[in-house]
């Protein structure tokens, strides 16, 4: 079985977004956007969860832009750079569906670590779960990103027209899961220094600085959404990057037929 080098993922992931940079540009711009005009509707006075409505509401407006920016990204280098799929309404809806549920994951899984964190009023019971809290701590976070890079090929998998993208998904990574999580994390880890660092220096600073303006609540709301938007937008296309690489890159290996729906690992491979 063909072995994926981290390093290769978080390479490619980087210099497709430089090679589509117009393009990673115009989604950088509508993730911002997508997130600074949810977080403008009054979900609290309108809905039960607002937190769920919230995850959907953001999935729908981004998951058109989101299937353009990767059918992008997959497409070759001669192709033009903005590349609109005639399916793209079926295709954000699978989209749409896939980002909700990432979204309602993670919330779950780090609810359920809050609760872990917060220890019981008895001392003596608090005593005895500690070792069992921190077992948790790790192992449940560790089994949702398992899942989530396990599954996560699911993405370029509907831009590539696949009828059963979970299956491709979940074949092309196998006996791969743990490089393609290293190189999403390498791929990450630049960037995620240079947000913390930008958001616990100037956007800080910057924070304390409207503060003292006194502007209006509904004002500093929309600057916090879009500050939060373009960091996390960063991250984004740089996750989405990555899981193109890793995608192209597994699907061209030995033993995978690229024309099949649900590609087939060689006979080797069983042995």
């Amino acid at each position: 079985m063909t072995k994926i080098h981290p390093l290769t993922i978080a390479r490619q992931s980087y210099a497709l977004l430089w090679q589509n940079r117009l393009t990673a540009g115009a989604f950088w711009f509508a993730y911002v956007l997508a997130y600074t005009l949810a977080g403008m509707v009054p979900l609290y006075h309108l809905v039960p969860v607002p937190h769920v409505f919230y995850k959907l509401l953001t999935s729908l407006l981004l998951a058109p832009a989101a299937v353009v920016f990767y059918q992008t990204l997959l497409a070759p280098p001669d192709e033009p750079s903005l590349l609109i799929p005639h399916d793209i309404v079926k295709k954000a809806l699978f989209f749409t569906v896939g980002l909700f549920s990432v979204k309602i994951l993670y919330f779950l899984v780090y609810s359920s670590l809050t609760g872990l964190i917060s220890p019981p009023a008895d001392p003596e019971v608090a005593e005895r779960m500690t070792a069992v809290m921190a077992v948790m701590g790790y192992a449940i976070p560790a089994v949702f990103y398992y899942c989530a890079v396990k599954t996560a090929l699911f993405f370029p998998a509907v831009v590539q027209g696949r009828d059963s993208p979970l299956a491709t998904a979940y074949t092309l990574t196998r006996g791969n899961t743990l490089w393609v999580f290293l190189g999403l994390a390498m791929a990450l880890a630049p960037a995620y220094v240079l947000v913390t660092g930008l958001l616990l220096g100037p956007g800080a600073n910057l924070i304390f600085w409207l503060g003292d303006l006194r502007l209006p609540l509904w004002l500093q709301t929309i600057y916090m959404n879009a500050t939060g938007a373009v960091f996390d937008g960063l991250l984004f296309m740089l996750i989405a990057a990555g899981l193109c690489a890793a995608y192209v890159k597994l699907l061209s290996a030995p033993g995978i037929n690229a024309e099949t729906d649900e590609p087939t690992p060689a006979k080797e491979n069983h042995q």
